[in-house]
This record gives structure tokens, sequence and C-alpha cells, in this order.
């Protein structure tokens, strides 16, 4: 239950827009060509000549894994703009009020395998978000009746293998099966949600306080396929200051209050998809449409260990800036964009974590 999983997970719950291709890339290159440089430099490490050792993922005081995740989130009235008209199939100037979008989420992560130099993982993750509006403004909008209330689901079952390769090099690879949309059951096993993943990445163990790495994502969607980079570097400053970064969707700055106690500051992108059948016009009839919101927010989590030393609680709070959301429906040639409004949000979880000397036998 390393966390590095959690960050080929990251890049592949989103992934990033073509328009932002180039700051990604240019972002990418500037951390590897540090790294680089870093690693050029004759710093050398201890090892005892007498055994074979194997580099574990981690730095000193970084965050904790999660193993088991329950989570809730909030975010209060905001809007939806730039609709299209269902009988022109135009973008219109009416302003929609979200008077609130809930979620809720239950992540699972088991080891099969927990060797030294080897780690087989498995895991599940289930969330359910819904959109509440303002019912006198979607009273002519057929599209925002059918997402009103509705239960937007995401299932994704995923393995993981962490290899260490000798005391400075690990790698890892991931597989995931997800289906996402508006199926009522826990899960629903269609093509028509299905969403497959694969990454693999390469870490460089520099010291117990730094490491980096890079790798490659690959994702095919019911709507897109698609393949890029991610890069990832952890490096703990000092006793109380360190980074935690995945570029390009997750880099926070990390303040260690005491052993029990954290900070985390910094930027996360969002995005999530689905395959839903709504209304788009006054017809009667539904229509499978992809639906995708994406955004940006600066956030604030406070993490405290509760109870015993496996069980954590933490609370986010933060700013989101709305990205412009998306209809699609390649047979009514329905691509529309529509603006959407920002605005504070609030989460809370619970989750377990085991301690480092666990996971690092």
């Amino acid at each position: 239950m390393e966390r590095y999983p959690e960050y080929c997970y990251s890049v592949a719950d989103h992934p990033a827009h073509p328009s932002r291709m180039k700051f990604y890339l240019t972002t990418l290159l500037a951390l590897l060509t540090v790294c680089f440089t870093l690693s050029a430099q004759d710093i050398p490490i201890e090892i005892e000549a007498t055994e074979v050792l194997f580099c574990q993922p981690g730095v000193t005081n970084a965050s904790p894994s999660r193993g088991l995740v329950l989570e809730y989130g909030y975010r209060p009235s905001t809007t939806f703009g730039g609709l299209f008209d269902p009988n022109t199939g135009e973008a219109g100037d009416k302003n929609i009020t979200q008077e609130n979008w809930q979620d809720l989420i239950l992540k699972v992560k088991a080891p099969l395998v927990n060797k030294t130099d080897l780690k087989v993982i498995i895991g599940m993750n289930h969330t359910e978000e819904t959109y509440n509006f303002n019912p006198a403004d979607i009273s002519d909008q057929p599209f925002f009746q059918s997402l009103d209330g509705t239960k937007l689901k995401s299932t994704r079952f995923s393995a993981y293998l962490v290899k260490s390769l000798d005391s400075r090099f690990y790698g890892l690879a991931r597989l995931e099966i997800g289906y996402n949309g508006d199926y009522e059951k826990f899960v629903k096993f269609d093509d028509r949600y299905a969403m497959y993943r694969a990454a693999a990445m390469v870490g460089r163990k520099w010291s117990e306080d730094l490491e980096f790495g890079a790798g490659v994502l690959y994702t095919k969607t019911f709507r897109r396929t698609s393949v890029w980079p991610f890069a990832f570097m952890n490096y703990t400053l000092s006793p109380k200051w360190g980074i935690e970064a995945v570029i390009p969707v997750d880099m926070k700055v990390r303040y260690d209050i005491n052993e029990t106690r954290l900070l985390l500051m910094g930027l996360d992108y969002n995005s999530r998809e689905h395959s839903v059948d709504f209304m788009l016009a006054d017809d009667g009839n539904p229509m499978n449409v992809f639906f995708r919101r994406h955004s940006i927010a600066p956030t604030v989590t406070f993490q405290q260990r509760l109870f015993s030393e496996w069980t954590w609680f933490d609370i986010s709070t933060g700013y989101h800036f709305g990205l412009n959301s998306r209809v699609r429906n390649d047979d009514l040639g329905v691509d529309l964009s529509m603006p959407v409004g920002s605005g504070p949000f609030a989460r809370i979880s619970f989750f377990v974590s085991p301690p480092r000397k666990v996971i690092c036998k």
C-alpha cells in the first residue's frame, strides 16, 4: 500500500487537455533537467558491503499512504452558463444555479505480496457524485433536468506492481479497468461505460529525503485514446518542510506539525467523465452523451492520526475554479462547452494507513 500507486491513479483520472500539452511538457522537461543534474553529482550513498539492499519508495516524514478510505465532499452554490438551446443546438446565455454538489468515495487497497523488493497490490475505487439544481432554472432545460439528482458513478478495479531494482532505482506498473456512468447498480459491466488504463514509471531514490521519477500513461475511454507523460518528486527539505509533487495534476508543500499531524498546501487538477443517458430535447427520447467536467483547486489539507498508528482523519478546504464542462454526442454531432462557476469546497475523510515499518519490512 505504497503512495506511488496513488500518483498513477491521479494522472490516470485527470488526463491533460491538449491545449495545455505545451505547458505540461515544458514543466516535465524542467523537472527532469533538475533531477538528472542532481544525479550527475558525486554524492555518495552509504551501503553495507555485507548485504544486498533494495530501495524502498518514500521519503522521510512523507504523508501517510491510504489503504481504506471513506470520503465525503461538498461544494455549495455555483452556476453553469453558456448552455445550448435544445431546439436550435446553439449556445444560450441563460445561467443555471447549481444549489450544491456532493460526492461520496470508497477506496480499498490490499497487498497480495509484500516483500522487500517486490509488492503486488490490488485495489477498488467507487465514487458517487450528485448535482442538485434550482428547479426554477431548469424547467425548460431537459439536459439539466436529467442531471439533477442523478448519481454519476465510477467504479474502478486496479492492480499494481512495485519492484525495487537495486539500492537506488525502482519501477512501478499499473493496470486498471473502470466503469463510469449513470447506471443504478454498484457497478455495471458494460462496454459503453468501460475505461482502460495502463501506466509504467521508474523512480530514482537519491536518499532518504529525495526521490524523483517519470513515466507514461495510456488511457482508452468510451470517447478517446491518449498517451501522456508524467513526473513526480518527493523532497524532504527539513524536519518540518517537504515537497510532494506529481506533475501535472498534484503539487503540494508539506508541513509536518509533529509525528501525528501535518498540513498539505498546494494545487490539484481534477477531472471526471461519464457515459450517460440524458435528454437533449423535449421529445422524451434520452440520448447517450459523454459528460465531462474538470477544475483546478488551490487546497489546504489537515491530517491527524487518531486512536492508533493505523487510523487517520483529514479535512480539506479550498477554492474550486471550474473549467468548461462538455457534453458530446458523436451521432448527433453535438459537442458543446459549458462554462462553470467557481466557489469554495470542503472534504472530510477517514482512512487507514499501515505504518511504514509494516510496508517496508
